[in-house]
C-alpha cells in the first residue's frame, strides 16, 4: 500500500478553495463583464476588491507550494514522472504568489483609457510582468497535471486521479485553446469570443483538479505495476507517402528542411502562419499548379522539417525563404511571388524589402499587423521561460498526448466553418514531436521582436515589389480588423481584397480567393 499523506492532502484541498476566491464575484459588486474580462482583473488594484482578491491568490499560491515542496521531499516516487509532476506543481505554486504581489493597475478589457495605457506601455512594471508570471505559472500546473495524471493511471490506476484526470487534462487543454484563441481574437479587434468564460473555465479546472490530486493523496490505494514502458519522443526520419506526393529535404544552416514544389509556370512560394505545416495549403495547390510554379515548405520544428537552432528572426526568415527558392531550383534571376499567411506576411513583407529583385509579387494572407510594436522589457530572461517550458512540456509528453488535438481545435478556431480537412497521418507526424512545440513556443515568444524589426525594416529600406495584394478574412460583425488590413494595404501601396465569409484560416475556408488573389498579383 502507499501510504496516505494527510498534510499535504490538506495544503493541496485548502489551496483549491482559495484558488477558486474568484467565484465570489457572483456576490460581490465588481463592476466586470465575468463573459469578457480577465480573472485577474478582479485583484487589480484599482478594483474595489483587488485587495481581498490578491490574498486570496496569495493564499492559494503558497498552500499548493508548500504542499508540493512537502510532496517532492517525502512522498515516494516510483515512476519517472512524479518528481517532474511535483516539481512543476512548486512552481505553479510560487508563481501564483509571485503573481499575487504583481497584479494589474487596472483593467484593460473592461477600460479603455487602461487598454491604452496598455498598448503605448505606460503602465507599471508589475502591470506588465503581471502577463510573464501568469504564464509561467500556467505551463507550470499544465506540466504537472499531465506527467501527475500520467503518475496516477501507471501506478495507482483506482485513484480519482487515474479515472477523472484525463478528462480534466483534456477540459484544462481545450479552455487554454480558447482563452488564447480569445486574447488574439481580442488584440486584433474582435469582440474576444467569450475570454472571461474560456478563463474562468481554465481557472476552474485547475481547482478541481488540484482537488481530485488531494482526494487522491489521502484516500489509501493499492499500487499496481507500471503498465508499459515509458513513453518516449522519438525522432524518426521524415519518409514520403508515396509516388504520388513526392518530399524534398534539403539542409539549410544545417536544418532538414521539408520542400514541396508542384506545377508548372511562373514561381510562388507559400509560407504558412504560425505552427502551421505544408499541408495546410493542399486546397490552394491544385487551382495554382496549372499556372504557376509552387514552392512550400516548412520553416525549422515545423510540419516535417528539422529542429531550429537557433531563434527566429525576421532577417533570418527573410534569408530563409532565398535559400528555399535557391534549394527549388529558382535562381536569384527568376522573381518569385512571395505569399505570406499571418506571422509569415512579417517574413514575406521583409523578404520583399531585402530581395527586391528575387520579387516578382508579394501577397499577404490576413496577415498579422502591429501598428506601433515595443520590443520585450527582458528578452533573455523570456527566452529562457520558453525553453524551459517547452522542455519540461516535452518531458511530461504533453506534445504526443495532446499535440494532434490541439492542432485540430486551432484549426476548427481559425476557420469560419468546418473542420480540420488534414490527414491523421499527417497530424501525428507534424505534431506529435517536441520540435514543433519548441518550434511554436518560440515563434510565438519572439513574435514582438519580429514586429519591432519589421517597423525598422520599413523605416530603412523601401518597398520596390511590382504588385502587393492583402487579403483579409471577414467573418461579419465588427469591421476594425478589416480597417487595419486596409491601412497596412495604403501603407504598401497595394490592393486590399476581402475574403468573406473566412476565418483567419483563409486557405481553408476559401481556397479560391487565396489563389486569385495569387494569379492576379
Amino acid at each position: 500500500m502507499i501510504k496516505p499523506r494527510p498534510t499535504t492532502a490538506t495544503l493541496l484541498a485548502l489551496g483549491a478553495l482559495a484558488y477558486t476566491a474568484w467565484t465570489l464575484e457572483v456576490v460581490l459588486t465588481t463592476g466586470l463583464a465575468p463573459a469578457h474580462t480577465y480573472v485577474s482583473e478582479l485583484a487589480a488594484r484599482n478594483q474595489p476588491h483587488g485587495t481581498l482578491f490578491r490574498t486570496t491568490d496569495l493564499l492559494a499560491g503558497t498552500l499548493v507550494w508548500a504542499a508540493s515542496l512537502l510532496a517532492s521531499l517525502r512522498l515516494p516516487s516510483p515512476g519517472r514522472w512524479t518528481r517532474v509532476g511535483w516539481v512543476a506543481l512548486v512552481l505553479f505554486g510560487t508563481a501564483t504568489a509571485v503573481d499575487s504581489r504583481l497584479p494589474l493597475s487596472c483593467a484593460p478589457t473592461a477600460d479603455p483609457a487602461c487598454a491604452a495605457q496598455e498598448r503605448a506601455g505606460l503602465v507599471p512594471v508589475a502591470h506588465s510582468a503581471h502577463s510573464v508570471s501568469s504564464t509561467v505559472a500556467l505551463c507550470g500546473i499544465l506540466v504537472a497535471m499531465v506527467a501527475l495524471t500520467l503518475t496516477a493511471r501507471r501506478y495507482a490506476p483506482r485513484a480519482p486521479l487515474a479515472r477523472s484526470g484525463p478528462a480534466l487534462m483534456t477540459l484544462e487543454l481545450a479552455a487554454t485553446v480558447w482563452t488564447l484563441a480569445a486574447i488574439a481574437a481580442l488584440e486584433a479587434g474582435h469582440d474576444g469570443w467569450g475570454l472571461g468564460v474560456a478563463q474562468r473555465l481554465q481557472v476552474g479546472v485547475i481547482a478541481v483538479w488540484l482537488g481530485v490530486l488531494a482526494v487522491s493523496l489521502v484516500l489509501p490505494r493499492t499500487a499496481g505495476a507500471p503498465r508499459g514502458p515509458d513513453v518516449r519522443d522519438r525522432e524518426r526520419t521524415p519518409a514520403g507517402f508515396g509516388d504520388t506526393q513526392p518530399m524534398t529535404f534539403v539542409r539549410i544552416s544545417g536544418v532538414p528542411h521539408h520542400i514541396r514544389v508542384d506545377g508548372t509556370g511562373p514561381v510562388c512560394v507559400l509560407s504558412a502562419g504560425l505552427g502551421m505545416a505544408w499541408f495546410d495549403w493542399d486546397a490552394v495547390v491544385p487551382l495554382l499548379a496549372p499556372h504557376r510554379t509552387v514552392v512550400r515548405f516548412d520553416r525549422p520544428g515545423l510540419g516535417l522539417s528539422g529542429h531550429a537552432r537557433a531563434w527566429p528572426t525576421l532577417t533570418g526568415e527573410a534569408e530563409r525563404i532565398a535559400r528555399v527558392l535557391d534549394a527549388a531550383g529558382v535562381g536569384a534571376g527568376v522573381p518569385a511571388t512571395v505569399v505570406g499567411h499571418s506571422l509569415a506576411g512579417f517574413h514575406c513583407e521583409a523578404f520583399a524589402r531585402l530581395f527586391p529583385e528575387r520579387t516578382a509579387g508579394l501577397v499577404l494572407v490576413d496577415s498579422s499587423i502591429e501598428e506601433a510594436p515595443r520590443g520585450r522589457r527582458a528578452p533573455e530572461f523570456g527566452d529562457a521561460c520558453t525553453r524551459v517550458c517547452g522542455t519540461a512540456l516535452s518531458a511530461a509528453g504533453v506534445p504526443r498526448v495532446l499535440g494532434p488535438f490541439l492542432r485540430r481545435a486551432a484549426v476548427r478556431v481559425g476557420r469560419h466553418s468546418g473542420g480540420d480537412p488534414a490527414p491523421d497521418d499527417l497530424v501525428r507526424r507534424a505534431y506529435s514531436t517536441s520540435r514543433f512545440l519548441h518550434a511554436v513556443l518560440a515563434e510565438n515568444g519572439r513574435y514582438r521582436d519580429q514586429a519591432v524589426e519589421l517597423a525598422s525594416l520599413r523605416g530603412r529600406v523601401p518597398l520596390d515589389a511590382p504588385s502587393v495584394t492583402v487579403l483579409a478574412a471577414y467573418e461579419g460583425g465588427s469591421r476594425h480588423w478589416l480597417d487595419r488590413q486596409r491601412v497596412l494595404a495604403e501603407r504598401l501601396g497595394g490592393t486590399l481584397r476581402v475574403s468573406a465569409p473566412a476565418g483567419h484560416l483563409v486557405m481553408l475556408d476559401r481556397p479560391q480567393d487565396v489563389a486569385d488573389a495569387i494569379l492576379d498579383t
